[in-house]
This record gives structure tokens, C-alpha cells and sequence, in this order.
């Protein structure tokens, strides 16, 4: 079957294809599988018929063997070569094997009778028998040698020189002493041919040489897992000349039987598979040879034009020595761009002579550049000038550096200039309060500025893109994908969303962007900013509320004051009755107004201060209270509802003043107290316990009751109406007794701390 280029070959164009680490491919794998089993189907369609005697062709012994000499010394030649190339103990043990194999067929073909000449040139014919016996024999135990070398030191496993000429020499040596033995104690050896017909003792020598064969296979097929294409073709060739000595003397019984004429074929191959793999390869090198000329001239094309066109200055120069020291540079090439600095007629010269300002400096960076192999950059300044080098060893050529250099003063004031312009506007950006980000024409984030970061805690990867929208509320994202879009077409985008913080709560930001255009008219990106509004926000929500408490309350106000006025001029007798109580009524309204005038609504109107404001602010009432007459005790910091205050101070008033009037508080010897304390009901809502309890009088249960009338239907019908409150009034023998409760404000204190104000409040 004809042979292709091994793909392991081509597989590696990067690198030198060496024998040795050649990697046996499939369709290598599968090529050799085919040639072994074409191999083996013609060895058992052979065998049948191996004994079949064909025509006698005396000539066809050394033309054979001729021809495996010239093949197996081609091959040996060509294993030495890579053998002197890589030094390789493995490839010595294939070419001495090869090369016993040529000498072997040559010597053969001349002691075979009538090859050359009538007659034989030496030997009986025994000697011929022996001799084809010993070189199929040994042959083998080569491959084996080849295994052991890999094995044992590796396939680039080095032996000197002087050992290949002695392996040769005892090759050489081997197949003398074979032909010597063989021709003259031919008498004393066993009988391998009679006539033209085998021996039986042949028959135990093929069988020792056909287990050699055997060995050797298995311990190339060991190798296999190495996949090396070397290690596939030489088992190729064990098995052909294995089949042959099968062919050629196990299964036949004499020459020229058609086992003989196959079994040759197959001795053929086993000199052409390794051969065929090596010419393939020098083929393939001799292309890669031909491939490399020429991008060898290429690269010295694209040299010689990057050369010339480079704007940067760039000239070579050479060490000049005095032993280890470099005392001098000189000049071997410049690029046209050096002209300025080295002159056409500088090449060759000492870079000295060149340049009369010649800095000593030069001679150090060269000398490290040279001992350590690493290129080293840096700026220099003359007159006035910034130019930047780059020193670095040429590779292949000795004590050559190259420097390549270029005035770069424009380029670092430009950079200045740039750094400064950036710093400026760094902290421009870095110190307003703003949040600042850019887009693309889509929206998609593209930079924002470190104030961002640190509000969001977003990260660079988590901004860019889509991910800024993700610290926009869930509820406003829509909003602001909407008029993102609507802003494509207007050409300004002002939304107002909240933006999520580091701490996860939000706080409202006004974002507003301007596009960029870029020259055909287009938007190119987006520059925006987002501005913090939340206490903004903040106070307008505040300010609605309150004008609209403020408007609720005036309403509610002149409702109130014109049932007081209405209410007054009907329990009073004339103007000058009216006057002072409507003008006490409308202060004790004013009182609780000012109370609930509070802004924030943590800051709710508590009990003890509507009781200090309504009933101590009254004339008389103070008085009695530094007499000891007046308690007041209970809860402190019970929070009023603030739509219950405002009738909870008139009911107050009214009972203040009646004290004063008809009252506790009217007579000399007459007490005021009043406890309150809270309780929750079953709802779990907090309510406010008020006792107010007169004493110290003698009250006739028999005489009209005096007073009490506004104040008293305030407390029995307006506090259950308005406030939901359970009331009671009583007119008990010493002095009034009326109770309130009412809810109050959850935020209130509960718990133990009320105990003794229940307690009081009770008796």
C-alpha cells in the first residue's frame, strides 16, 4: 500500500520534527493496522500452498539480497544521521541493527552457489543456510537493544562518539566471525539444507529466531502507550519478518517453493517500513528547509522596509573590549530616521569619534544590557530635550546591542499637561455632591463617579452595562426605562426615582442627562448626573400635610369657637355675663392650639402638660395649689391623640371653672385632686383612666345644682361623641366626682410604671 507523510509531522509546524518525538497519529495507527493485517491475510491465504514447488530462478537469491543490502544500509545511513544529531543511544542500537542486515544479505548473496560466478566464492552449502539464519536471528535482539536504550535512558539519551565507531567496528567484526564460522567449521556445524531441502534441525534454529521475533513485538507493543511513530513502524517491520521466517522456513521444505518467493516479499517490507518512515521525514525536512529560505528572505524583506521606515532612531553598535571592560562603542548600522545623531560615514567608527559629547553612561547600560540579557529603558535629557532609549542585546550577534531612542519632550508635556488637566478635574468630580455617570447611546452604563460607589456600594463590575438601573426602586424602574427611552427622542432625560443605598434604604434622586452628539449628528453617549432630593421631598411632603392639617384645623376651630359663642350667648343673661366667659372659653381653646402647633408628629401633646396648660393657667387655681389644696399625679409621658386634645382642654376648663365658681376650689377648706393612669382593654389599645374627685364641701342633695351645665353635657354627650370616650359625672355629698376614658396614642408608657397611679386613682 503506498505510504502518505505521517500527520505527526505536519502536526508540529512550530518545531523541528525530530524522529524521536514524533506522535503516532489515528490514521498513522490506522494505516500501520492496515499494512499488518494486509500482512497477515496474505500469510494464511500463502500458507495452504506453501509447499508448492515453483520454477528454480538461481538469480533471484542475490538480486533479493542485493536489494535488501542497499535498503537496509539506505536505512542504517539515515538512522546514523539522526544518531549524530541527537546523540541518541537508541538510534545507534536501529542503525547497527540495519546496518548488520545489509552486511548480512550482502554476504549471503555472495556464498549462495551461481549468484556471481559458477560455483561459490566461499563457503560450502552450509555457510549460505547459516548465515541467512543467523542475520534473520539476530536481528531481533537490535529491536531489543532499541527498547532497553528507551526504557532505560530515554530516546534523547546521549553516548559519545568514539562508542558508535566501536559498535560499528563490532558489527562489522560479528559478520566476520559469522562468514568465518560458517565457511570454515561448516563440517561441525548441524545440517540446516540437503540439496534443496531443509534440514530438520532448521527447523529448531527458525523456531528459536521466529521467538526472538515474538519477544521483540511484545516489548514494542509495550511501547505503544508512548504512541511513537518510530515504535508503531519497527513492530510493522518484526511482524513482515516474522511472516517471512514462517514463510521461508517453517512452512516450506525447500527453496523455490512458493513459501520461499512470499516469505522474500515479506523481507522487503520489512527493510522498506522503517526506511519509508525516514525518507518521509527528510522530505519533510527538506521542505520545511525550503520553507524556512524563504521566510528567511521574507523577514529579511520586512527588516530591511521596517528598517528604513521606522520614524523612531534606531542604530547598532558594537563593545569594544579591553578584557572584560568595554571601553568604546562602535557604530555597525543606523535607519535613516539616526542620520541626525550617526552619520552615514559614522558606520564602522567609534562611537567617540561620532559624537564629541560622548556620555560615559553608555558604556555601564551597554555593559549590563550584554552581562544579563535584559533589555533596560530610560530618558535622558540634553539640551533642554527628553529623549526616551530602549537598550536591548542582539541576540545572535556578539557584544551587538541595539538602541532604539526618540525625542519625546512634546509627548511629556503633553502628558503633563494632561495629568494636571486630569487632576483638576478629578477633584472637580471627586468634590461635588452629585452623583455622576455616563452612558452609552442605549443607556448602558459606561463610567460613573466614585461618589456613586460609595453611595450604592456597587462594585465596576456590577455598574457597567445594565447593572446601575439595578439600585433604581423596583416601583420606579419602569418609570425610568420609559423615559429613557422618550428621552432618545427628545434629547433630555429628567426622571425623579429613588436610588438604593450602601445600608439598602432609598432616598429620592432627581437623574437628568444631556446627550453627546457625534459628527454625522448622533447620539453618541449620555453625561448625567443624579442630585440627592430626598429632604427636599421631605419637606414638601411636610409642608402638604401641614397645610392641610392647618386647613382642617380652621375649619374645625371656627366650627368650634362658633358652638362656644352660640353656647355662651345662650346660658348668659346679657353682654356683660358673655364677655368673660366666652373670652376663658376661646383662651382655653387658644392653649390646646398652641400645644398642637407642633411640627413633628413624634412630639404628640401628653396629658400632664394639657392638665398643667388648661387647669393651672386659670386665675385662683394657683393659689390653691401652693395651699397643698391641688394634686395632680399620675402617668407621666401619656401621649393625647391630637384630634382628642383640643375638646379635652375645653372639658378641663369647664371643670376647672366650676371648681373655682361653685366647686372644691370655691370654699376655704374644699381639695382638688386629680390622678390618671392607663390601662390596655381586650383590643390591646391603650386607654387613659381620669379621675377628677372635689372634696372638702357640704353639699345638700336637696338644692339645685349650681354651674355645671355646658361643662357637664361636654363630658356626657361631646367626649363618647367625639373622642369615643366613656364618661361619667357625679355630684357626691362632699364635692363632684367625674371619670374619663379614652384611648391615647400607642406610642405611650404602660406597664409597671402606672401601678401606683392606679392605685391612687382608685381610692
Amino acid at each position: 500500500m503506498p505510504l502518505q507523510t505521517p500527520r505527526s509531522i505536519h502536526d508540529e509546524p512550530g518545531a523541528f520534527p525530530l524522529l524521536g518525538t514524533l506522535r503516532a497519529t489515528r490514521n498513522d495507527i490506522r494505516r500501520a493496522s492496515l499494512l499488518v493485517g494486509v500482512l497477515v491475510v496474505a500469510f494464511f491465504a500463502t500458507a495452504p500452498f506453501a509447499e508448492r514447488q515453483w520454477p528454480v530462478v538461481p538469480a533471484f537469491i542475490p538480486v533479493y539480497d542485493v536489494a535488501i543490502a542497499f535498503l537496509s544500509l539506505f536505512t542504517a545511513v539515515l538512522l546514523h544521521a539522526h544518531y549524530r544529531g541527537e546523540r541518541s543511544a537508541a538510534y545507534l542500537w536501529l542503525s547497527c541493527g540495519y546496518g548488520f542486515s545489509a552486511m548480512a544479505a550482502l554476504v549471503h548473496g555472495l556464498s549462495v552457489a551461481d549468484a556471481f560466478s559458477p560455483g561459490r566464492l566461499f563457503g560450502g552449502p552450509q555457510t549460505s543456510a547459516w548465515l541467512w539464519m543467523s542475520w534473520h536471528g539476530l536481528f531481533p535482539l537490535f529491536v531489543l537493544g532499541f527498547f532497553w536504550a528507551v526504557t532505560r535512558r530515554g530516546i534523547r539519551s546521549a553516548w559519545p562518539a568514539v562508542t558508535a565507531t566501536r559498535a560499528y567496528v563490532a558489527v562489522a567484526a560479528l559478520v566476520v566471525a559469522l562468514v568465518v564460522t560458517s565457511t570454515y567449521a561448516e563440517d561441525s556445524l548441524p545440517e540446516l539444507v540437503n540439496g534443496m531441502h531443509f534440514g530438520t534441525m532448521r527447523l529448531r534454529v527458525l523456531i528459536v529466531a521466529w521467538f526472538l521475533h515474538v519477544v521483540a513485538i511484545a516489548c514494542m507493543i509495550r511501547r505503544a502507550r508512548e504512541r511513537r511513530l518510530i515504535d508503531l513502524w519497527i513492530t510493522v517491520a518484526l511482524v513482515a519478518d516474522a511472516i517471512d521466517l514462517a514463510l521461508g522456513g517453517l512452512l516450506v521444505t525447500g527453496r523455490y517453493q512458493l513459501g520461499f518467493y512470499v516469505g522474500r516479499m515479506y523481507g522487503l517490507v520489512t527493510a522498506m517500513s522503517v526506511l519509508a518512515l525516514l525518507l518521509l521525514q527528510m522530505f519533510e525536512l527538506q521542505r520545511r528547509f525550503v520553507q524556512a529560505r524563504l521566510d528567511l528572505r521574507m523577514h529579511e524583506r520586512r527588516y530591511t522596509d521596517l528598517f528604513g521606515s521606522m520614524s523612531e532612531a534606531f542604530y547598532v553598535v558594537e563593545a569594544v573590549r579591553d578584557g572584560d571592560q568595554v571601553t568604546d562603542l562602535r557604530v555597525v548600522d543606523r535607519n535613516p530616521a539616526a542620520a541626525a545623531v550617526v552619520p552615514a560615514e559614522a558606520i564602522g567608527q567609534s562611537l567617540r569619534d561620532v559624537d564629541p559629547e560622548f556620555d560615559p553612561r553608555w558604556l555601564d547600560v551597554v555593559s549590563r544590557v550584554l552581562a544579563t540579557g535584559e533589555p533596560e529603558d530610560f530618558e535622558w535629557t540634553h539640551d533642554d530635550r527628553i529623549f526616551a532609549y530602549r537598550v536591548f542585546r542582539a541576540e545572535h550577534l556578539h557584544d551587538q546591542v541595539g538602541i532604539l531612542f526618540d525625542d519625546v519632550t512634546d509627548a511629556r508635556l503633553a502628558e503633563a499637561a494632561l495629568a494636571d488637566s486630569e487632576a483638576r478635574q478629578r477633584i472637580l468630580v471627586q468634590g461635588v455632591p452629585q452623583l455622576l455617570w455616563r452612558t452609552d447611546d442605549q443607556g448602558r452604563s459606561t463610567w460613573v463617579s466614585p461618589q456613586w460607589y460609595t453611595y450604592t456600594g456597587q462594585s465596576v463590575d456590577t455598574v457597567v452595562g445594565t447593572g446601575a438601573m439595578e439600585a433604581v426602586h423596583p416601583d420606579d424602574r419602569e418609570r425610568t426605562r420609559t423615559l429613557w427611552t422618550a428621552a432618545q427622542q427628545t434629547g433630555r432625560l429628567d426622571v425623579e426615582h429613588r436610588l438604593r443605598a450602601s445600608d439598602g434604604s432609598y432616598r429620592w434622586h432627581r437623574s437628568r442627562s444631556e446627550p453627546h452628539y457625534d459628527a454625522e449628528g448622533r447620539i453618541e453617549s449620555w453625561l448625567g448626573s443624579s442630585t440627592d432630593i430626598h429632604d427636599l421631598k421631605s419637606l414638601q411632603d411636610r409642608q402638604s400635610v401641614l397645610v392641610a392639617e392647618l386647613q382642617h384645623r380652621t375649619r374645625n376651630i371656627l366650627a368650634v369657637v362658633r358652638a362656644l359663642a352660640d353656647r355662651t350667648v345662650r346660658d348668659s343673661r346679657d353682654m356683660d355675663e358673655f364677655k368673660p366667659i366666652f373670652r376663658d372659653r376661646v383662651d382655653a381653646l387658644a392653649r390646646a392650639q398652641s400645644l398642637l402647633s407642633r411640627l413633628d408628629s413624634a412630639d404628640r401633646v401628653t396629658f400632664e402638660e394639657l392638665l398643667q396648660t388648661e387647669v393651672c393657667a386659670i386665675s385662683g387655681v394657683r393659689a390653691a395649689q401652693d395651699d397643698g389644696r391641688i394634686v395632680l399625679e399620675g402617668t407621666r409621658g401619656v401621649r393625647l391623640r391630637s384630634s382628642t386634645v383640643q375638646t379635652l382642654a375645653l372639658a378641663l376648663h369647664e371643670l376647672t371653672v366650676n371648681a373655682l365658681k361653685y366647686g372644691a376650689l370655691s370654699a376655704a377648706n374644699g381639695h382638688l385632686e386629680v390622678r390618671w393612669f392607663v390601662e390596655h382593654d381586650a383590643d390591646r389599645t391603650p386607654q387613659l383612666h381620669v379621675v377628677w374627685k372635689e372634696s372638702g364641701l357640704r353639699v345638700d342633695p336637696a338644692a339645685p345644682v349650681q354651674g355645671g351645665g355646658y361643662g357637664r353635657e361636654l363630658i356626657e354627650r361631646a367626649l363618647p361623641y367625639q373622642l369615643g370616650a366613656k364618661t361619667s359625672y357625679a355630684i357626691e355629698p362632699d364635692g363632684v366626682r367625674c371619670e374619663i376614658v379614652m384611648p391615647v396614642s400607642v406610642q405611650t408608657a404602660t406597664g409597671e410604671a402606672m401601678a401606683p397611679a392606679r392605685a391612687a386613682a382608685a381610692r
